[in-house]
Formats: structure tokens, sequence, C-alpha cells
């Protein structure tokens, strides 16, 4: 299952099959400037911050998306193998160099990890750009991951660095394919039905 969520991520494409769509979801943009970067996050959920970290999830709980700033200048490469190592992540699908995201360097990637003595999801996004070096992750419930696969994929797509001024983001964007079929399904539900 999580394999179909990197095909997926790679190719910029999430399934909406029971949740608004993308369009019609609220987010709220908040920008981090310690971290040079915007972001979005869905307008529902709630928020903790500090210096080093920030935290999102929604009132019933179960996801938990959270970006930190990395304490050095480094590749996203070894930025994403570093945040791999600290929470020991158990990959289930290599990560990928997916290229440049929102005019970043990114590595995305994920599989299993331990989190208060239960199994949960990651999702993760290595990002970095000059001196600009964040990993924007998820943490979700095996049984919540369908449920929230777009939020994630979108979210993941929603970070913007501060010093990219919108006009300029138009050829730093990466481009989402019309339609994609992925090679396995990740449920009876078909894409588009």
């Amino acid at each position: 299952m999580f394999r179909v969520f990197m095909v997926w991520l790679a190719l910029g494409v999430a399934l909406t099959a029971g949740l608004q769509a993308e369009d019609e979801m609220e987010w709220e943009t908040y920008e981090a400037e310690a971290f040079n970067i915007r972001f979005d996050v869905p307008a529902s959920w709630k928020v903790a911050e500090s210096e080093e970290t920030f935290v999102a999830s929604p009132e019933s709980g179960g996801i938990s998306y959270l970006i930190v700033a990395a304490e050095e200048e480094t590749t996203s490469e070894e930025l994403f193998a570093s945040f791999a190592n600290d929470v020991e992540l158990k990959v289930e699908e290599e990560p990928e160099d997916i290229g440049p995201l929102n005019g970043f360097q990114a590595w995305v990637g994920g599989g299993t990890a331990t989190v208060d003595g239960a199994d949960v999801l990651v999702l993760a996004a290595a990002l970095t750009r000059g001196t600009t070096s964040v990993v924007a992750y998820f943490f979700c419930e095996p049984a919540l991951a369908e449920q929230y696969q777009p939020v994630m994929l979108d979210a993941l797509q929603r970070i913007y660095p501060l010093d990219l001024r919108p006009e300029e983001l138009e050829g730093a964007k990466t481009e989402r394919p019309a339609e994609t079929t992925p090679e396995e399904p990740a449920s009876d539900v078909e894409p588009g039905e």
C-alpha cells in the first residue's frame, strides 16, 4: 500500500475519493522566516509552532504534519537519510530524488516507524534550496492513510521558499500530469470514481 503512495507522489497525482476536491478544501498559509518557507495547512487543523518545529493535526487526531528545520546546510539526499535514521524509519520504498519542487531540490520517501509504541506510516520530503534545509513529514495511523492520502500529497506540494516571488514560482513548480494510472490500485476504488 505504501509503495503506491510513493508512486503517486513521484507522479504528482492524488486520489480524492471520499474527500473534498483539493480546490474545495480550505487551506491556511503560514510563513516561517526562521525556515525561509511559506506553506499551507488545512484550515481546520490545530497548529503549534516553535523556532525549530511546526506541527499541525486535525482535531480528531490520527495524523500529524511536521516541518523541522535542519541545523546546518546539507543536500536533500543527506537530509532525508538523517531524518530516516532519527525516526528509525523502516523504508518500504527507497527515497527518490524527484527533482525540483517549487524551487527546492526534493527527496521523497517513506515507510513505517514506531511512535509512542504504535506503528505509523511515514511520508517525508527533504527540501533544500541554498541555505534552506527542511524536512516536511507526516505520521499517519495506517487505518487512516487512504483517507488522508490526498491531503498529504497536496500539502507537500504547497511548500515554497520565501525568497521566490509568486511570478517566479511558475517556472519552479512541478507540473502534474493530467491523468496517470498507478501500477497497483490502493483499494477497490479506482481513480476518478
